[in-house]
This record gives C-alpha cells, sequence and structure tokens, in this order.
C-alpha cells in the first residue's frame, strides 16, 4: 500500500471515529428524550396542553383546535404536528392566510425537548433557547397575521394536500419503537457522511468558498467564520446535525461562546429550510412569507439579539446566555 492510499485511510477512519463520537453524544441526548416525550404523549398531555394553548391561537386568527397542532409540533416536531393536523383536516377549514400563520408558528418552534437539549450540550441555557424560539414564533406569526390579515391577503381556501403525505400514527409502541430505531440509525449515518464531508472540505481548503459567500451574513449576526459550515449545515439539514457539530466544536475550543450562542439563536429561527419549508406546502402556507419572509425575519431577530447581548460583560453573558461546556 501506498503512502497516499494509507493517508487517505487515515483520514477516512479519523473522521468516521469523530463522527461516531458527534453520534454518540447527539443520542445520549435524544434517546430519553424522546421515550420521555411519547410518555407524556401515552398520558394524554398534548391534549391537556392543547386546551390551554386553545385560546391563544384565535390571537393568531386560527381556530382554537389548531392549538393540538402547535402543541404536537412543539413536542415532538414538524411531522408532529402534521400528523395531528391531518387527523383532524376533514373538520378543519383554513384560508391560505391562516394556514401560512400556523405555518409561521411550526417552523420556528418545533422538537424542542430535544433541540433545546442539543442546544444545551452545544453550550446555550436551556431556558434560552425554549423562551428565545417560543416568544419569536408566537412573534413571527403574529406579524404575519397582522399583514396578510390587514391587507386582506392570502384569503382563498388553502390547498390541502396533506392527506395521505404523511404516515399514518405507528399502531402500537413495538412500531413506534422500530420507527425510532431507524430514524436515528439514518441520523447516525447521516452525521457520519457530514463530517467526513466537512473534514474533506478543510483538507482541501475549500472552507475559503464558503467563507467568502456567507462570511459577511455571519460576521452580520455576530457569528465568526471558523462557525460558518457547521452553521450552513445546520440551516440545510436541521439543529439535530447542525448543533451535534457545533458541540464538537465547541468542546475542541475552535468556537468562543459568542459564537456558540449566536450560531445556535440563528439556526433556532431558521433551520432544515428545505425540507421544513416543503412540509408546510402540504397544508398550504405561502411560500414567499415561510421562505423568504423567515429568512429577513431571522437575520432581523439575530442582528437585534446580538446588538443587545454583545455589550455585555463575558461573565455576565456566560451567566445569563452561555450554558457549561459539553465534556
Amino acid at each position: 500500500m501506498g503512502m497516499k492510499q494509507k493517508r487517505v485511510i487515515e483520514f477516512v477512519w479519523s473522521s468516521l471515529k469523530q463522527g461516531a463520537r458527534v453520534a454518540l453524544n447527539l443520542l445520549r441526548i435524544m434517546v430519553p428524550v424522546v421515550v420521555a416525550v411519547k410518555l407524556l404523549d401515552v398520558v394524554g398531555a398534548a391534549t391537556y396542553l392543547a386546551t390551554i394553548v386553545g385560546p391563544l391561537m384565535g390571537a393568531l386568527g386560527l381556530p382554537d383546535s389548531t392549538g393540538l397542532v402547535f402543541v404536537s409540533a412543539l413536542l415532538t416536531g414538524v411531522y408532529g404536528g402534521l400528523s395531528a393536523y391531518a387527523s383532524m383536516a376533514g373538520d378543519l377549514s383554513l384560508t391560505a392566510a391562516q394556514a401560512t400563520v400556523l405555518a409561521s408558528l411550526m417552523l420556528i418552534a418545533h422538537g424542542l425537548p430535544v433541540e433545546a437539549r442539543v442546544a444545551q450540550q452545544a453550550g446555550v441555557r436551556l431556558w434560552f433557547t425554549v423562551l428565545f424560539r417560543i416568544a419569536n414564533s408566537l412573534l413571527f406569526a403574529w406579524m404575519v397575521h397582522m399583514i396578510v390579515d390587514g391587507f386582506d391577503l392570502l384569503q382563498a381556501p388553502a390547498v390541502n394536500a396533506i392527506a395521505g403525505a404523511i404516515s399514518e400514527p405507528p399502531a402500537g409502541i413495538l412500531e413506534w419503537a422500530y420507527r425510532q430505531a431507524l430514524s436515528l440509525a439514518k441520523m447516525t449515518l447521516i452525521i457520519l457522511l457530514l463530517v467526513l464531508g466537512l473534514n474533506l472540505i478543510k483538507a482541501l481548503r475549500r472552507e475559503r468558498l464558503l467563507e467568502l459567500v456567507l462570511g459577511p451574513m455571519l460576521r452580520f449576526l455576530g457569528i465568526s467564520t471558523q462557525a460558518t459550515g457547521i452553521t450552513m449545515v445546520g440551516v440545510l439539514l436541521g439543529i439535530s446535525y447542525g448543533g451535534s457539530l457545533i458541540a464538537s466544536e465547541a468542546h475542541s475550543g475552535s468556537l468562543s461562546r459568542h459564537d456558540v450562542v449566536y450560531s445556535l439563536a440563528f439556526l433556532g429561527l431558521i433551520h432544515s429550510i428545505i425540507e421544513d419549508t416543503a412540509l408546510m406546502l402540504l397544508i398550504g402556507a405561502d411560500l414567499l412569507v415561510i421562505l423568504a419572509g423567515r429568512i429577513v425575519y431571522s437575520l432581523i431577530m439575530t442582528a437585534t439579539l446580538v446588538a443587545l447581548t454583545r455589550p455585555l460583560a463575558q461573565e455576565r453573558f456566560e451567566r445569563w446566555f452561555a450554558a457549561r461546556r459539553p465534556t
């Protein structure tokens, strides 16, 4: 075996080991949280919370019954929210404006038990992640509601293509466990490939291209170029992937506390931008609002957060926003 081939094998093996460590840390967070959320679902916690949240939906121009959709998304993720919507789609008759408001809620605040723990593992305080995302989901949805209703936009009935597009909930606990195991195995494989790909980009010195294209925008948000690649992974694929990679880099000392907090604040507002946006089109949400509108909103709110917190003394910033470094 030649020296060059040996270096390639060592590079791949080292990257796979690094990816396995990242995936293992994420699994340690996800497995207990997923089980806990399932237990809450079994005892009817989502239905109970929906009765509390229901009246709040009215302030956003939505039927009270959509509270169950929002709570389901909040606890289990976008697919959970859409499954709840599909189960009641025959009883709901939303306009495109209402579907867009509902989508705006779910896109920013979903899967918080898992995603907030991932952010905490990366180095962001749990309370900040939860409050920041819920508050911004409500604010963004309210702004969308005020604009579309104020200007009488999107008042036609929503085109509902959700029926048949979302798989039926699992019939029993064994089927649920089987689906979760498949999902976690798929996630592990994706993380291994992501780490290998990112290391290859670094080895080939192609990260400079990302820095040139995305650097100015991220610097505007207070995020250094060291976090460019992994932040974009989160934007494209989701917080579970981007956050786990950020946690790995934070543990190595490559990212500052400010980088970690601002990157994950930005990702909290906009992540998995292709898949999640496409899913929301199934309930008749307006693409321009949930994609372009959310991007602009996310940039403005993250820049505002940076402007308000950057002047804080390091000790106070860490006490309020930064969690303990991952171990």
